[in-house]
């Protein structure tokens, strides 16, 4: 090989090798988004019932007054 193929050679080898550290690096920030568990988590149901603030004409609307025999 004459002294200007090896020039050429090994400028062609340092362009592949940035290249392919440039892809091959992580990029700024990319470990910042977390991924998504792989089990979801668990619902969470309300507790309560949901009548604190609910009237007891509401609540109690469909039963009957008492001695209203019908």
């Amino acid at each position: 090989m004459s002294g200007l193929e090896a020039v050429v050679v090994r400028l062609a080898s340092t362009v592949v090798s940035t290249v392919a550290k440039s892809v091959l690096a992580p990029k700024p920030g990319a470990a910042l988004v977390a991924d998504p568990p792989l089990i979801p988590e668990d619902r969470v149901r309300p507790q309560g019932g949901g009548t604190q603030n609910t009237p007891d004409e509401s609540l109690f609307a469909a039963t009957p007054p008492a001695g209203d025999e019908r």
